[in-house]
């Protein structure tokens, strides 16, 4: 049945034409939750809690029902959902414990290789039932940095290579039993970003090439004895580090760093006085970082940087006056920024932007008057933006656009008559994996369970559209000595890279992040090579020819 509701001269259908929806019953005994994806290869690990079943743990599918089952029931350091599933090597490394309060290992760092019977703790860095607790897995170079504790040094600085003789404590940068706890590990080029606390200076901006000796105090922000500058928010964009700190006279500001001390500047006080402006959600677009900031007169509104400050300033007011309008969840889509927004006509609904003022507009207002319907979980995939809204009141529905807002239309699976089939604000989110959307929901009225939608020309996911958009510069092409990889398009994720020849051999590899890389291929022969590049969600293969 197809239901129609006419909205301010637009009509919402509820459709399932040309759309395959798959249920993944992972639970018979009830609900199912799930949390973070990983892709690896042909198959995405996930984390699942099931309710009155014993098979919560990370488990693993292929895209199908029958290729979906349970890895490790390992769990996650009390945490049901977060292991920080982090790809290395096409191995899977994460923090676990062997049972919830296990008093053999404790919180330990683990990795698997994709079977049951490979699934071990990889060190027990606090040795016995202590736990070291990892966290912050964050892929630099070809390694996972991390921080995590023991008896002797704190909570400190660790990278693994993958293996246990290969997983060593960096630098204790905070020698004594507190430790550093180091925190927001961001790469720019070369340098992984960091912050540290170190008695002399307080929390502090830190850099590290990953060695003991390349690991240091970066830049003393708030230089007033051991006050702390706090960085934080850490965010890259073609080349430039963009984060918040307190210096002296100044709450949390904006500021903006090219990765040497001299190029590291603060940006704008945009809430003068010591209270700082609130800034979060940073994301790139067009050239220019987007992000929410407040001041006294305007609330919270979005705000731009170039990367200077008098490139630096609110593009409009969408609640007006000292209210806040709130926007979250930016989406680059289809040459605009897409976001939510809060007004009194209005109340929360989509909105999107070309960077201008007046190009910054209500896209939908879903919920005729102030309610809002609260859109989140915003995703590219295909051709076709798709988020989480409420339909009415007390019932979120899966919504999708293709850019033209009397088009934009709720979908479900045929025959769906369930209310509130995707739950609260924030509850769902789209898990781009697989060539499918994988998502939490209860269409069956059985429980909560885990959901895979492709749309009808196969499900071409976020990572693979973006591929076929040119999401990589690849130069010089053909090369001799180095290729460069670069990528602007979206916010910088880390990558690998592999360079085969026709027979499949790799002859040189390398990982970083999207914005920036080397690869070395002087020693290769001249000839055609393939460049497989892996980037979150996907894998992208380029051809190279080396002269």
């Amino acid at each position: 049945m197809k239901t129609i509701f006419t909205i301010f001269g637009f009509c919402l259908f509820h459709m399932a034409i040309g759309q395959q929806f798959t249920a993944f019953d992972l639970n018979s005994k009830g609900a199912a939750y799930f949390g973070e994806f990983t892709e690896i290869g042909q198959k995405a690990y996930f984390s699942c809690a099931t309710v009155g079943d014993t098979n919560s743990g990370i488990w693993v599918t292929d895209g199908t029902p029958a290729g979906t089952h349970v890895l490790s029931k390992v769990q996650a350091g009390g945490n049901l959902f977060f292991y920080e599933l982090t790809a290395l090597n096409n191995h899977l490394i994460f923090k676990a414990e062997r049972t919830y309060a296990d008093m053999v290992n404790g919180i330990e760092l683990w990795h698997s290789d994709g079977t049951t019977a490979g699934t071990n703790i990889l060190k027990d860095i606090w040795p016995g039932s202590g736990s070291s607790v990892p966290e912050q897995l964050y892929l630099f170079n070809g390694e996972v940095f991390f921080r995590a504790t023991d008896s002797l040094n704190g909570t400190e600085l660790w990278k693994t290579d993958g293996t246990a003789n290969g997983t060593i404590l960096v630098k204790n940068i905070a020698p004594g039993a507190a430790g550093s706890f180091v925190d927001n590990f961001t790469a720019l080029g070369n340098q992984l970003f960091f912050s540290a606390y170190e008695p002399t200076t307080g929390n502090e901006l830190w850099v590290t090439d990953g060695t003991p000796g390349g690991t240091h105090l970066f830049l003393d922000i708030n230089a007033t004895g051991n006050q702390s500058a706090g960085p934080r928010n850490f965010y890259v964009y073609q080349g430039k580090l963009y984060f918040t700190a307190e210096s002296a006279g100044t709450g949390a500001e904006l500021w903006v760093s090219d990765g040497t001390v001299q190029g590291t500047t603060f940006l704008k006080d945009i809430n003068p006085g010591p209270d700082g402006s609130g800034i979060r959600e940073f994301y790139g677009f067009n050239g220019k970082v987007y992000f929410n900031a407040q001041d006294d007169t305007h609330g919270e509104e979005l705000w731009v940087t170039d990367g200077t400050s008098g490139g630096t300033y609110q593009i409009k007011d969408i609640h007006t006056g000292s209210a806040s309008a709130y926007p979250l969840g930016y989406m680059n889509f289809q040459g605009h920024l897409y976001f939510s927004a809060y007004d009194d006509s209005h109340g929360n609904e989509l909105w999107y932007t070309d960077g201008t003022e007046a190009g910054t507009q209500l896209y939908l207002d879903i919920i005729p008057g102030s309610d809002g319907s609260n859109p989140a979980s915003m995703t590219t995939f295909g051709d076709s933006l798709y988020f989480v809204a409420l339909e009415a009141i007390g019932d979120n529905q899966m919504f999708v656009t293709a850019g033209d807002p009397a088009q934009t239309h709720v979908i479900s699976p045929p025959g769906n008559t369930a209310i509130n089939p995707l739950f609260g604000l924030n509850f769902t989110v789209f898990n781009p994996v697989l060539n499918s959307l994988f998502f939490s929901a209860d269409y069956d009225q059985t429980g909560q369970d885990m959901w895979q939608y492709t749309d009808a020309s196969g499900g071409v996911g976020i990572e693979k559209q973006i591929k076929q958009q040119s999401l990589f510069s690849i130069w010089p092409n053909p090369a001799d000595d180095i290729v460069r990889i670069s990528s602007q398009l979206y916010p910088v994720r880390p990558i690998s890279v592999e360079v085969t020849d026709l027979q499949g051999k790799i002859t040189a590899s390398e990982s970083g992040f999207s914005d920036q890389m080397t690869i070395d291929i002087s020693t290769l022969s001249p000839g055609l090579y393939m460049l497989k590049l892996q980037m979150g969600n996907s894998t992208s293969f380029h051809k190279l020819v080396i002269k």
